[in-house]
């Protein structure tokens, strides 16, 4: 029996905060291969997840609700990977999901690989990325907001990789560039806070990454970072 916790200076709660939730899933998916080099998955995902959350008073006082909400989830999806002459490889897929809430999103991806020697790779991947509100953002306690819309970003990235010295030595350089829109936020609205959808954000950067096995047991390793970011609130 633990309380809610309160300052020195205040009295203890007279309630108890209590929750209850509960997630389901199952996924299907399917592996074929139409024609030499090629691998294409189809797939199918289901997802129920929410719960109840209320206040449980000590006295004979009726509990009080915060939120009670469940949402469905479900997705399809298609990835297709070709290799050509064992020096290029494709990929490209597209997943279809709709939220109860905040509706459908289309999500492609496309990459290439590019296999120039045994020890040198260079791909590049164009993908889309989003995130759907949470409960807690739409329906539970301020500064709520059951009209929140899903978070949405592009991703471009190409990158390098280089083995050396019989693969004792490897590089990979990386470098990207990422621009999200619908940035959920927490604002000041009638002086009040609000979680809102608002924002843009731009970041691009490099990473640089070596590892060196000096034997079998013992690698040593670097890595450096460079990121830019801007944040442009609507």
């Amino acid at each position: 029996k633990i309380n809610d916790g309160y300052p020195p200076t205040e009295e203890a709660k007279d309630y108890r905060f209590r929750s209850n939730d509960k997630m389901v899933g199952i996924t299907l998916y399917q592996n074929y291969s139409f024609f030499k080099g090629n691998q294409t998955t189809a797939g199918f995902d289901f997802q129920h997840f929410g719960g109840h959350a209320w206040n449980k008073f000590l006295d004979n006082r009726d509990d009080v609700d915060i939120a009670k909400k469940s949402i469905n989830e479900v997705a399809g999806y298609i990835n297709f990977q070709q290799t050509l002459a064992s020096k290029v490889a494709l990929n490209a897929g597209i997943r279809i999901d709709h939220h109860a809430i905040t509706g459908t999103e289309y999500i492609p991806q496309a990459g290439v690989s590019y296999i120039a020697t045994e020890n040198t790779i260079i791909k590049g991947i164009v993908s889309k990325g989003f995130r759907n509100p949470t409960i807690r953002e739409m329906y539970m306690f301020p500064p709520q907001n059951p009209d929140l819309k899903a978070e949405r970003l592009m991703n471009y990235e190409i990158s390098a990789s280089q083995k050396l010295l019989n693969r004792a030595l490897n590089f990979d350089l990386s470098l990207y560039y990422i621009d999200g829109s619908n940035s959920i936020q927490t604002v000041m609205v009638n002086n009040k806070p609000l979680n809102v959808n608002t924002g843009k954000i731009k970041n691009y950067g490099l990473e640089f990454a070596t590892q060196y096995r000096i034997a079998p047991h013992v690698n040593l390793s670097a890595n450096y970072s460079f990121l830019h970011m801007k944040y442009k609130v609507l």
